[in-house]
């Protein structure tokens, strides 16, 4: 989902409406502030939640993450170093407060979770799309670089530049800037995409890596959805890599994932399910999702806790939009988990042993050497983490490019498999 982001620029196409919400905002709180309005810091706060909305708003969606917590406001970190934040937070809970009332917004806020971000959700009206609609150009609005992200405990840190930090950077603003000079649509939503991606790294350079798109466009479409892009107005096809971690896992075991074994099949029955097509997919994909959590878990950890809360996560969602719907809400979490490690003993020793991050470098690593092979030949390519889109002229190259590049990182690719979506 669209997460607002503080580093945005000026947005022209807005002057009228962002001039609209300062006259209001001075109409409201010229004679109860106790201090002088700021109008330089005001214009700041009113262009970031109007430019970020309007570019939610020409993503073809309506709604989108945002912080308010005034901590988040005070600095940000950007390719490693610490900014100081123009956006002030005392005069963005007035602006939010004030858009609220002239039903421009609507404001969710979030759940505390133990250890995690509280998110909080910000919706765009009709009011708000009508302005857009009427007033604004279609300019999009610009963002600065952020290109590598070091987090810890779900924070930003900062890091020093090196050899190998210029390295990354260089090879994700010249995949930037094939999208900026490419043009990738979704004809049915009539959104034109302006991608932009970088890398998250965890606690070190040595963990994750893994590229993520800075808005969550394209990434956050469903598989069916992305196939019906267009690159450059030509059709896309989409490669993945077939249970990538696993296959990563029983690599570092030395052992071989023998041909046609899935490392996710779980018998319903042995589960209480009724054995159809629709539950055994439902289930693998909580197989998947258990897998994840166990090989991220360390050793005193309860990995069906955390499986239970991202059913209920599920569950709360519209029925359209839930995985899971097949899946009772009292099914025994902690069988599911038995019943993997029980398909998968050869990789067992992984298993609640936090492995997950290393596994994460070893994929965004082949991840990168498929993204800079057609980078350096001026073709756009789209990373959806275990899998690739390009143009479908492309399709028998991205084969052949995944595959060695999964050898050149793991030393041999016994356990590659890939897959036309």
């Amino acid at each position: 989902m669209y997460k607002f982001e503080k580093s945005v620029k000026y947005c022209r196409s807005l002057t009228k409406m962002i001039s609209d919400v300062e006259i209001k905002f001075i109409e409201r709180y010229q004679d109860k502030q106790s201090y002088k309005i700021n109008k330089k810091k005001l214009r700041v706060v009113i262009n970031y939640i109007l430019a970020n909305c309007f570019n939610l708003y020409l993503n073809g969606e309506s709604k989108g993450i945002i912080s308010l917590n005034n901590k988040l406001y005070d600095s940000y970190i950007e390719n490693g170093k610490k900014t100081k934040s123009a956006v002030s937070f005392r005069y963005f809970s007035k602006v939010k407060d004030l858009l609220i009332d002239e039903g421009y917004i609507e404001i969710q806020c979030g759940e505390f979770v133990p250890n995690e971000y509280c998110e909080s959700y910000i919706k765009l009206t009709q009011y708000i799309k009508d302005n857009f609609k009427n007033t604004a150009g279609t300019s999009r609005p610009e963002f600065t670089d952020n290109s590598i992200i070091l987090r810890k405990n779900g924070k930003d840190k900062e890091f020093c530049s090196n050899k190998y930090v210029k390295n990354i950077l260089n090879n994700i603003r010249n995949l930037n800037i094939l999208f900026e000079i490419n043009t990738i649509k979704y004809p049915k939503k009539g959104v034109n995409y302006a991608l932009r991606f970088h890398r998250i790294y965890n606690d070190s350079f040595e963990y994750g890596g893994r590229f993520y798109e800075q808005h969550s466009q394209v990434q956050s479409l469903r598989s069916c959805e992305r196939l019906k892009l267009l690159i450059n107005e030509n059709e896309v096809t989409e490669v993945d890599f077939c249970s990538l971690h696993m296959a990563l896992l029983y690599d570092l075991a030395e052992e071989n994932m023998l041909n046609g074994f899935d490392p996710y099949e779980i018998d319903p029955c042995q589960l209480g399910l009724v054995d159809n097509l629709q539950t055994k997919k439902q289930l693998r994909s909580l197989a998947k999702l258990a897998i994840l959590i166990v090989i991220n878990s360390g050793k005193n950890s309860k990995p069906a806790i955390t499986l239970k809360r991202k059913l209920e996560e599920d569950k709360n969602k519209n029925l359209s939009e839930q995985r899971y719907s097949l899946i009772p809400e009292n099914i025994d979490l902690t069988s599911v988990i038995e019943e993997i490690k029980k398909r998968n003993p050869k990789v067992k020793k992984f298993f609640n042993s936090g492995i997950g991050l290393v596994l994460q470098r070893k994929d965004s690593d082949i991840a990168n050497q498929v993204i800079q092979y057609f980078v350096n030949k001026g073709i756009v390519i789209i990373p959806i983490h275990d899998s690739f889109i390009v143009e479908k002229q492309y399709e028998n190259e991205l084969i052949e490019v995944m595959k060695n590049s999964y050898k050149e990182v793991m030393g041999n690719n016994l356990n590659c498999r890939v897959e036309v979506k």
